[in-house]
Parts: structure tokens; sequence; C-alpha cells
């Protein structure tokens, strides 16, 4: 399982080639088009959009699904970012530790 993040620094968790398709989706919200590939590297480990530790060639995934977006308009792009995460099957989720009276 890979992740991606997600807006205020939360994580989604999905497979890896989803997780290249949305950090491409999210940069074409952030960047606009693709310009050159420094720019695009500086803004995905800006913005930590990959899972930490993500590979060279994780990178160069999402640079190629970016590169596929040329001329999306920011609004489409979230709305796509949006439909994506939406149908990952923990999406909006949050688990939290409760106890008993007893405090188990």
């Amino acid at each position: 399982s890979s992740g991606i993040n997600a807006e205020y620094g939360e994580r989604l968790q999905c497979d890896k080639d989803l997780s290249y398709k949305l950090a491409a989706l999210a940069l074409q919200e952030i960047r606009g088009d693709y310009t050159t590939e420094e720019a695009a590297m500086k803004t995905l480990t800006k913005y930590n959009l990959l899972s930490p530790g993500a590979s060279s060639a994780a990178y160069l995934e999402v640079l190629h699904h970016y590169k596929i977006l040329q001329g999306w308009s920011r609004g489409k792009s979230i709305i796509n970012y949006l439909n994506k995460a939406t149908e990952l099957k923990g999406y909006g989720v949050h688990l939290y530790q409760v106890k008993d009276k007893n405090g188990v």
C-alpha cells in the first residue's frame, strides 16, 4: 500500500498507481501545466505529495501522469482528485481510541 498527502497533512491509503495519479492531479492544481522537471520535483517535495521514502521511479511516474494533464484547469484537476479520493475504501473514516469507565 502506498499513500498520498490529502489536505491538512492527512494521508490517503491507496495503491501505488493511484497515488501517482493523485499526486499528478495535485501538481496540476498547484502548479498548472508542466514546465520543467525541476519545478515539478520541487513542488512534489515541498508539499510531500508521496509517501516518505518514495523511490526516484515513483517521482518519475508522477511526472509522466502530470505531463498527460497538460491543459487541465485547476477546477477539473480538483474535481478529478476528489472523485478518485472519495472512491477509496477508508476515505472519510477517522478512527479514535476509546476507553470505558475503568480506563480500559
